[in-house]
């Protein structure tokens, strides 16, 4: 049986030290986007984007200047980092995928497509500290369901199935509104039906697919879950929901689990 990890992440990013990490050359007080020089490959997607666009995401928060927060600095200076890690082959892989979602927004869940796909540099990422020296983003097809990356290293092959649950609807509006909440001191029973649906779609993508006959040797479900705050703000729930994802794994899926705050 695999042995499945657990990731806990602040900001919706992980810290891999061995990979990637904050550049401690880099000056975090006081950066702002309009700065491109601390941010080439979000300049990148940015400049090749419908940047005329009213819902173009980065124009949006350069508007409302998101990054006057450290914590917002450090966190797209942390996604700039993971972006840095994909290879040559797969950045040109990643950025026709994610280019199309950078001005859709929805009315109520905003540009939560966008970071789902920004996930899956996480898995990319993740991969990497794993010590595959080949990994390549699984071009989609429409006739059936592919995994979302492939990781090479001499005779053995993963694939992985880039998966994020987020927050409720509920959730989402109680936050917009600004509206206070309670702690919960439990983890509601549809999360945990949400998790268990997710692995299991996942898993078949993972099953079913056939890399030209060449065996595969580890299948990956990277699960990121942003539930609710009012789950997350209780430790034991993510303690729970850790231990929760490790025991749906099994003998042919390994489930690592993420777990953000936003």
């Amino acid at each position: 049986m695999y042995k499945p990890s657990s990731l806990i992440t602040f900001g919706g990013h992980v810290s891999y030290p061995k990979m990637i990490g904050m550049n401690p050359n880099k000056n975090t007080n006081g950066v702002f986007m309009n700065d491109w020089s601390q941010f080439p490959k979000l300049y990148s997607l940015f400049k090749d984007s419908e940047t005329e666009s009213e819902f173009n995401y980065f124009s949006v928060i350069l508007q409302r200047r998101v990054l006057s927060t450290s914590l917002a600095q450090e966190s797209y200076l942390q996604l700039e980092d993971e972006l840095s890690v994909l290879s040559e082959a797969a950045w040109i892989q990643f950025r026709q995928k994610i280019l199309p979602y950078i001005s859709k927004k929805d009315p109520l869940r905003h540009y939560e497509q966008l970071f789902n796909h920004f996930n899956e540099v996480k898995g990319y990422v993740f991969l990497s500290s794993l010590g595959y020296k080949r990994i390549e983003f699984i071009e989609e097809h429409n006739s059936f369901r592919t995994p979302d990356l492939i990781a090479k290293d001499l005779n053995n092959t993963a694939l992985m199935e880039v998966k994020t649950i987020n927050n409720s609807n509920k959730g989402l509006v109680r936050i917009r509104e600004r509206a206070a909440g309670n702690v919960l001191g439990f983890v509601p029973d549809p999360l945990f039906r949400k998790i268990e649906k997710t692995v299991r779609n996942a898993s078949e993508q993972l099953l079913s697919y056939s890399n030209d006959g060449t065996p595969i040797n580890r299948r990956i479900i990277y699960l990121c879950l942003k539930p609710d705050v009012d789950v997350l703000l209780d430790n034991r729930n993510i303690d729970t929901l850790r231990n929760f994802c490790q025991n749906v794994s099994d003998e042919n899926i390994e489930v690592v689990s993420d777990i953000s705050f936003f």
